[in-house]
């Protein structure tokens, strides 16, 4: 429920399906079109005339995921999405705080190798404030790989060739960390979405 305060009086906002159609003009802004490789945040607020308002905002929302930060109370939290390098939304379906991208997967990593746990970077897939990635891996050749939360000291996930859905924590600087059983091996990961 979003509202405002007007002397004693409160103004409680309503919508309609028309007015869920959002563009640059809702930005915060009104840049000429949107940044490249940026995440967005959107907002909804009651504009003072029993009307929801949206604003589309490079700033977070706060920890609770309910207002954006610096808004408290005022902007409320409706969802985000990602640009791509040329500046357009990646398509994506969110239900309850459940991200898909789609078509269906953005690629996190091609052709990975390492012996060793390396580091795979999510920033691109994953926003700051969340932290569970959906991932899909395929490994190729009779190999096996590991995935586990980047530094974890324990707790990892084997998997055998073929393509094998996970869903795990990325570390606060939103990386996982992979490993292959042999250098031949071939690891992709894709992200298929993320949970808020």
């Amino acid at each position: 429920l979003l509202s405002r305060q007007t002397g004693s009086t409160p103004i409680y906002a309503t919508y309609t399906a028309a007015e869920t159609v959002l563009d640059l003009t809702d930005v915060d802004g009104a840049p000429g079109a949107l940044a490249n490789s940026t995440w967005y945040y959107v907002y909804a607020f009651c504009d003072g005339t029993a009307t929801t308002a949206f604003y589309i905002s490079t700033t977070a929302p706060e920890a609770s995921l309910t207002w954006r930060t610096g808004a408290e109370g005022v902007d409320r939290y409706i969802g985000c999405f990602r640009t791509n390098g040329s500046g357009a939304p990646l398509a994506m379906r969110m239900h309850r705080g459940r991200y898909t991208y789609r078509p269906f997967y953005v690629q996190a990593l091609a052709f990975g190798n390492s012996t060793t746990y390396a580091a795979v970077d999510l920033t691109g897939v994953l926003p700051p404030h969340a932290r569970i990635a959906h991932l899909r891996l395929n490994l190729t050749g009779a190999y096996v790989a590991q995935l586990r939360t980047t530094g974890a000291a324990s707790g990892y996930a084997t998997f055998g060739p073929g393509y094998s859905p996970i869903e795990i924590e990325a570390d606060s600087a939103q990386s996982v960390d992979y490993l292959v059983s042999n250098a031949l091996a071939s690891l992709h990961i894709e992200a298929t979405g993320f949970a808020e």
